[in-house]
């Protein structure tokens, strides 16, 4: 009998501490986002059927970003010469164009290294998200290039917590973007 009290004292006492333990776990979970979680590193490439000239040319026009680019409007050049090392932009947007929830950002772009086909690094900034972009154009033959990046995310603390269940879109609206450049260049 007594061991039977023990052991309904017992489970009462587990049973009063999951409502704790229920709220410990999202505490826990965006205290350890916070902590150790802030960045996001990929890289992602894609095949363009046109000559390595064109596609650098097309890419590096900011001014026909508009026909890749879902939710550009404007590109504004800040300081030197657009898209030439040293230069700063700034790039306005609406993200999410084609979501019911859509805001307008302005980021800047500021180009590190220029130095195509080999290499080029911009870091883009928007205040809460910070992504330096490498990105390279390999000649694969007379018409066929490979366009590669990678990316390196840096969030702000408040955006550590979106980025972590986020990762997904984040890659899937990159690679969004390289399509949707390899069928206007493949088009032009």
């Amino acid at each position: 009998m007594i061991n039977k009290l023990i052991s309904l004292v017992k489970f009462r006492d587990v049973f009063n501490k999951i409502p704790f333990l229920i709220l410990l776990f999202p505490i826990l979970l965006i205290s350890y986002i916070i902590i150790f979680q802030g960045s996001l590193s990929y890289h992602e490439d894609i095949i363009i059927n046109s000559n390595i000239e064109n596609v650098i040319e097309l890419h590096e026009n900011t001014s026909l970003m508009k026909n890749y680019m879902d939710g550009f409007i404007s590109y504004d050049v800040i300081k030197g010469k657009s898209r030439n090392t040293g230069s700063i932009a700034e790039i306005t947007t609406i993200f999410n164009s084609n979501e019911s929830v859509s805001r307008k950002i302005v980021i800047t772009e500021e180009v590190i290294l220029s130095n195509l086909p080999n290499q080029k690094i911009l870091i883009y900034n928007s205040g809460a998200v910070k992504n330096i972009i490498t990105y390279r154009f390999i000649k694969m033959g007379d018409n066929k290039t490979i366009f590669f990046r990678s990316h390196e995310y840096e969030f702000n603390t408040y955006t550590k917590v979106s980025s972590f269940f986020m990762s997904n879109k984040i890659k899937r609206k990159s690679y969004a973007y390289l399509s949707n450049f390899k069928n206007y260049v493949e088009n032009y």
